[in-house]
């Protein structure tokens, strides 16, 4: 730091991610010769891995998607590949056009997504373009309805870090796996 001082440069220096912004409330032992940022990532999407009072973050990203086919299967038929589901009632499944080659990881298989604000199971194996939900315990379900794969819909919520530690990560590789073929809307 001395050489940059005797340099007569002014440099920003990136001093704390999200995490030491908000460890440290902002407090930290600046040098009045330097401009520093703070570059936060992880609380931009509202997330954070440290007690943020008195700062509150909103989650901000949600992911939506529609149903697009329902069928009733029999006890004993199963669901997706390797038969990893099997029904052990008739069930009524739901697709969704959400799956891994979307940045909706397979690791999900124990998940859930909201369906008219009523959690809705995945089954069976997450597939590259879809994902099947159980359905049958919410009344009214048809084609077309939306589905919250991550968010919140009435009482219900599903968030990053619910999906990471399906996937033993941590909820900012959730966010950034979405991938570029997911349609983003930026709403006020």
């Amino acid at each position: 730091m001395q050489v940059v001082k005797e340099s007569g440069e002014r440099p920003i220096i990136h001093f704390a991610a999200s995490a030491a912004t908000f460890a440290y409330n902002n407090k930290f032992p600046y040098d009045d010769d330097f401009t520093y940022m703070n570059r936060i990532g992880i609380s931009a999407y509202g997330y954070s891995y440290v007690n943020v009072e008195p700062a509150i973050l909103k989650k901000v990203m949600e992911i939506k998607s529609r149903i697009v086919y329902l069928k009733t299967i029999h006890s004993g038929e199963c669901v997706s590949y390797g038969c990893e589901f099997e029904a052990k009632r008739d069930t009524v499944v739901a697709t969704v056009p959400i799956g891994y080659g979307d940045g909706y990881k397979r690791s999900y298989k124990d998940a859930y997504m909201i369906v008219g604000g009523k959690k809705a199971p995945v089954i069976g194996r997450v597939c590259m373009d879809h994902t099947m939900l159980d359905v049958t315990d919410i009344d009214d379900v048809e084609i077309g309805d939306i589905v919250t794969c991550m968010g919140k819909d009435g009482n219900e919520e599903i968030w990053a870090d619910d999906l990471a530690k399906l996937d033993n990560t941590i909820s900012y590789e959730v966010l950034t796996a979405i991938s570029e073929r997911v349609p983003h809307i930026e709403v006020n």
